[in-house]
């Protein structure tokens, strides 16, 4: 020690301390004892604080060969450290640290270096994943220390290491009392839905919090946003909800397995068949019929074919008296087929139950007409609708629109007899509207139907004769005396003819050869 305290003095007295500095480095360049190397740092450092003190690097080569022969030092650490941070070398200075844990066996001297450098990397270097990971390797040292758990906690989640959380909060669980376990179940299945987008996982963790907790609302809004996740897949939107369904059934509260079901079917229209019939025998075992039968409703427009739902939606309208409910769900259905024929059969359903049980015609007949207009419906279904408006606009008063209805009937009618009757009916009713030209295109259409049936032809010669048109009438009357038996019909035909060709068109050679 008196041979380094004569070389600094004479150095000191001749104003060489460039000499000492190279003869630390001289020294120190060997295999040192790390105490011996120890010794040789602190002197440098007194001796460079005096001398070079505006020069940190002298101090800095002559400290990091001393870290390197004197690990365990802290004295060289903590003055190497200092260099390092007042110029803002933080990758240095917390490689410093680095190697000092590394060959570290002491546990205490590695937690104290651990802390230190954890502080330093989040309170003054701004390196949050390096103090991160101190925190990470400091924890399993120190379980009991409350604080590290906390300073890492707040980390991961300021700087949104969400997995790393999620593993620290797991690592908590098996220690935990039930209220703490639960809050830290609930918090890592929300961070797999919410910020990490994974719902399945996010299920995973949920599935064990409504089974343990006291209060279910928080994990059970948990699972309800699961299945709304749009990441959500069907299978774990069905395992959500099979959770939720069977938890709520088993708790009495078939009102929130209601609720969540149409939720779900909210979130996919076009796939809750299955829950709409669900829901909807649900809510009939709860006497809510009218809302039952929206469901039921909603699930016949899916699937219009389906009898035994038309049937099923037809009962609860029996059992609760809302036939208007029933009529509108069943029209709705027929305006979502996809089969002209089906489209016709629920629409007549409907104007039924609107006639039947409503006392509603003018609703009825509105139904019916758009029945009638099903391009491509099975002609027995075109001619029941057809008959069925006819009758109807006959009760309301309403020619005209029979008029028409009749005319189509007899399009649509395979029987010979009954076209014929609808026919006669039909030129009677263009009559009695004034409509000439049509009452004799129908009895035209009747001759034509039954050319051996004469009444057809009778009621043309009449309209004919009263309209003065003396060549068609002329042309009928020669028909039926070609048609009948009766030699007084026939000769009364012939004298007719004569007669209207001599009086009225002025041809006496025509009424001459008749």
């Amino acid at each position: 020690m008196s041979a380094w305290e004569d070389a600094e003095a004479l150095a000191a007295e001749l104003d060489r301390p460039d000499d000492i500095v190279a003869l630390y480095n001289e020294t120190l360049a060997g295999d040192l004892e790390p105490e011996v190397a120890e010794m040789i740092g602190e002197r440098a450092g007194g001796f460079c604080d005096e001398w070079f003190g505006d020069d940190p690097s002298t101090l800095e080569r002559i400290l990091v060969r001393v870290t390197r022969l004197a690990p365990a030092s802290d004295a060289a650490l903590s003055r190497l450290s200092v260099i390092y941070t007042v110029a803002e070398r933080w990758s240095d200075a917390l490689g410093l640290y680095d190697r000092a844990v590394e060959v570290t066996r002491d546990k205490a001297r590695r937690v104290r270096l651990l802390r230190e450098a954890a502080q330093l990397a989040k309170d003054v270097a701004n390196q949050p994943d390096k103090a991160i990971g101190y925190y990470q390797r400091l924890l399993p040292l120190t379980p009991e220390d409350g604080q590290v758990s906390q300073s890492l906690e707040r980390l991961l989640e300021r700087n949104e290491r969400w997995p790393d959380l999620i593993a620290l909060w797991e690592s908590r669980l098996d220690g935990q009392g039930k209220k703490d376990r639960e809050r830290s179940r609930s918090r890592i299945a929300s961070v797999w839905l919410d910020n990490l987008g994974d719902p399945q996982r996010a299920l995973a963790a949920a599935k064990p919090l409504l089974a343990e907790a006291d209060d279910d609302r928080e994990p059970s809004q948990l699972l309800e946003r699961i299945l709304a996740s749009g990441n959500a897949s069907k299978t774990v939107r069905e395992a959500a909800l099979d959770l939720l369904r069977s938890h709520h059934d088993h708790a009495g509260r078939p009102r929130e397995v209601i609720r969540v079901l149409e939720k779900v079917i909210a979130l996919d229209p076009a796939a809750s068949g299955p829950l709409h019939e669900e829901a909807g025998a649900r809510l009939a075992e709860l006497d809510d019929l009218p809302a039952a039968m929206d469901h039921y409703a909603a699930l016949l427009a899916m699937v219009p074919g389906s009898s035994a739902t038309e049937e099923k939606l037809r009962q609860l309208a029996e059992r609760g008296g809302h036939h208007d409910r029933y009529a509108d769900g069943v029209a709705a259905a027929a305006r979502a087929s996809h089969d002209a024929t089906r489209q016709v059969e629920l629409l007549r359903e409907a104007a039924r139950t609107r006639i039947e049980r409503l006392s509603d015609t003018e609703t009825a007949v509105a139904l019916l007409v758009e029945a009638s207009h099903a391009a491509g419906a099975a002609e027995h279904e075109q001619l029941s609708v057809s008959r069925r408006l006819a009758e109807l606009y006959a009760q309301t008063s309403r020619p005209l629109e029979r008029l028409g209805m009749l005319e189509r009937q007899a399009q649509l009618e395979a029987s010979e007899v009954a076209r014929s009757s609808i026919l006669s009916e039909a030129a009677k009713l263009a009559e009695s509207l004034g409509d000439t030209e049509r009452a004799l295109l129908l009895w035209e259409r009747r001759i034509d139907s039954d050319p051996g049936d004469l009444s057809g032809l009778d009621a043309r010669i009449g309209i004919l004769d009263s309209q003065q048109r003396w060549d068609d009438l002329v042309a009928a009357l020669e028909s039926r005396a070609a048609k009948v038996a009766a030699p007084n019909q026939k000769r009364a035909d012939l004298v007719r003819i004569a007669l209207v060709h001599h009086r009225e068109r002025r041809d006496l050679p025509a009424a001459i050869a008749a």
